[in-house]
């Protein structure tokens, strides 16, 4: 009797696509934060106490607060363990991942834009 043996690879794919996928969760939130954001700007009167639009940011905004810094800090530990595994699928979605998160920052600061100006 033989055995058949293999030498297994780096698991390194699962480490690319779990970076892509949590730099992907945030992204509906942001997109519906930013529209907020724009929306209470642009209202004719900026008092939040008179506006629907304007509670419903403020919740959104604080639950941002929290939300995106835990997903933009795992998206990126994610992303740079990814890219260093030897794996090819790992690096290429470890570095879309990343490029996700560089991306993000600016939509971050005009997201919240509305609490500055």
């Amino acid at each position: 009797m033989s055995n058949i043996t293999s030498i297994p690879n780096s698991p390194g794919r699962i480490w690319g696509v779990l970076a892509l996928v949590v730099a992907i969760i945030p992204l509906p939130f942001l997109v519906m934060l930013n529209v907020l954001s724009y929306v209470v700007r642009s209202l004719p009167s900026f008092d939040a106490s008179h506006s629907a639009a304007a509670w419903i940011y403020g919740v959104l905004a604080a639950l941002g607060l929290f939300f995106f810094p835990i997903f933009l800090v795992l998206a990126t530990w994610f992303g740079v363990t990814a890219v260093r595994k030897p794996h090819p699928r790992a690096k290429l979605y470890g570095w879309i991942a990343l490029t996700i998160v560089i991306v993000t920052i600016p939509l971050l600061w005009l997201g919240y834009l509305a609490w500055f100006g």
